[in-house]
């Protein structure tokens, strides 16, 4: 009975001692990893990305280093990155995946930057062409400074980008393209197509204003330039031509 009893008051020490030896295992595998030079980085790759920034990576292990943080840091210094990945190649290569932000448009400030869907400046890509965008005008006095990869919440912006895409699909912005969209109105824009043409325009039913300057220049196919505005704030459009006095 005695060493029963003796039996139950040291039985609950075995679980303790497993979990002891399983950490110890755990750890030994754990220091192993951390050390073992098979997984200290020794490359960097990419296929758009300068890797020289990461150099200060090499020789670091594979597992200590903060792929989060090191993302962090790179889309803070490239902000026409909108995306920065960083990818554990095992056992000692880290591979920088990149998606470039796609410019909707220029914006003139006191130099020009590039502007996406999400309303975040950005450098003028090397690779651009003069001409290939529209130039947002008229935000010098609502962007006295401008923040590259900071997203700008202002409306004037916002307006000349919604220009953009409800001009998207429409003949008119392809055959013509739209050159500048001037904010300087406030409430109220204007933007320029073919060779100066002015459209007018408010803010609200875009789409709608779209269509229906689509329709006006379908029918003025080839006097696009006797065209000084059209005028598309009111309930009926208004067109005003370079001869009118």
């Amino acid at each position: 009975m005695k060493n029963k009893k003796q039996f139950f008051t040291m039985t609950p020490a075995v679980p303790v001692t497993v979990f002891i030896v399983l950490c110890f295992v755990i750890w030994g595998i754990g220091w192993k990893l951390i050390h073992a030079h098979i997984f200290r980085i020794t490359e960097i790759i990419s296929r758009d990305a300068d890797t020289a920034d990461l150099g200060h990576l090499k020789g670091k292990n594979i597992f200590t280093v903060n792929l989060k943080e090191e993302a962090h840091r790179l889309s803070q210094e490239y902000p026409a990155y909108r995306k920065v990945r960083l990818i554990r190649i095992f056992p000692d290569r880290i591979y920088i995946d990149l998606i470039k932000r796609k410019p909707l448009a220029y914006v003139k400030l006191y130099r020009h930057f590039c502007v996406d869907d999400e309303r975040v400046l950005f450098e003028v890509p090397r690779e651009m062409e003069e001409g290939d965008l529209p130039v947002i005008t008229g935000l010098e006095k609502r962007i006295p400074v401008a923040h590259p990869g900071a997203r700008h919440n202002v409306k004037e912006l916002t307006f000349a980008l919604a220009i953009i895409k409800a001009a998207q699909g429409f003949p008119f912005a392809r055959d013509y393209g739209i050159k500048r969209i001037d904010v300087s109105g406030g409430i109220n824009a204007s933007f320029f197509i073919g060779g100066g043409t002015e459209v007018k325009v408010s803010p609200e039913n875009l789409k709608d204003k779209m269509a229906i300057l689509a329709g006006i220049l379908q029918g003025s196919a080839n006097e696009i330039d006797k065209i000084k505005y059209v005028d598309l704030r009111f309930k009926e459009p208004v067109l005003k031509l370079k001869d009118d006095k």
